[in-house]
């Protein structure tokens, strides 16, 4: 029987060999391949959502081939220190190790509150800095889901949503003050980002993910837009032709026609 995984591997192997590979594969590094792992996993999340179990079978594959892809670029830069087979042993090891209650149950003290002993084992592996070092790590949105949620479960919170809510409109307010500054002045940018952080963590007071309302909005624009496109297609216009007037009105009809 066809070992699945080693063919897979040996896949990889010929797509990067230097001799007989596929050119566009010898030219990616570890940066370069960056962008095309988060596209491969939130095309899977996309069908998660849409709960099509065909369609994230293959997107999965897609997220399985950029995992084996790094794997076999560590592989080389390391003369196989570090390969498929040394990073599933680690992660074995960890999965063992950080689930005690499972694993050694024999040793493992029951009344032990799980999400306090994952912690205190995390933080015996010796890699954490500070209290948040494992806040800052993953995208931004994922990275500003995980600050808030932590340092308002210390405590460091508003007295309520509407406080929140207080300090977006202070944010927008200088924004105002700073726009006519322009697109290349710091300031500008600087006062944008105070705005998109105080936004996640006017969220985060309620519990919700920025990441998930996020996405959740784009997919609403998104069906919105293609609902416009649609109507002033059908009445033979174009949208560059179109004032701005115009283009509310189009707008406002999709609105109406997507929830």
């Amino acid at each position: 029987m066809v070992n699945q995984r080693e063919q897979f591997e040996k896949v990889i192997h010929d797509l990067r060999d230097k001799d007989n590979g596929c050119p566009w594969d010898l030219k990616q590094s570890h940066s370069s391949l960056k962008k095309y792992f988060l596209e491969e996993v939130y095309e899977f999340l996309d069908e998660v959502d849409n709960n099509d179990l065909d369609a994230m079978e293959d997107e999965l594959g897609d997220v399985l081939l950029q995992i084996y892809l790094h794997a076999q670029l560590l592989k080389e830069e390391t003369q196989n220190r570090i390969n498929i087979e040394t990073i599933a042993q680690k992660i074995c090891e960890k999965m063992v190790r950080r689930h005690p209650h499972v694993f050694d149950k024999d040793n493992h003290d029951k009344d032990t509150n799980l999400s306090e002993s994952w912690q205190k084992i995390k933080d015996a592996e010796g890699r954490k800095k500070s209290k948040l070092d494992s806040h800052r790590k993953g995208q931004p949105l994922t990275q500003a889901d995980k600050l808030f949620k932590f340092v308002k479960k210390e405590g460091f919170r508003f007295e309520s949503f509407q406080d929140s809510l207080q300090k977006v409109q202070e944010e927008i307010q200088e924004v105002n003050e700073v726009a006519h500054l322009g697109k290349k002045s710091p300031k500008l940018k600087e006062e944008l980002g105070d705005l998109l952080l105080a936004t996640c963590s006017s969220i985060s007071e309620l519990g919700f993910s920025s990441e998930e309302l996020l996405l959740s909005a784009i997919q609403k624009f998104s069906k919105r837009y293609e609902a416009m496109d649609v109507s002033i297609t059908k009445d033979e216009k174009s949208m560059k032709d179109l004032d701005y007037q115009d283009k509310l009105s189009y707008w406002g009809q999709a609105k109406a026609q997507v929830d």
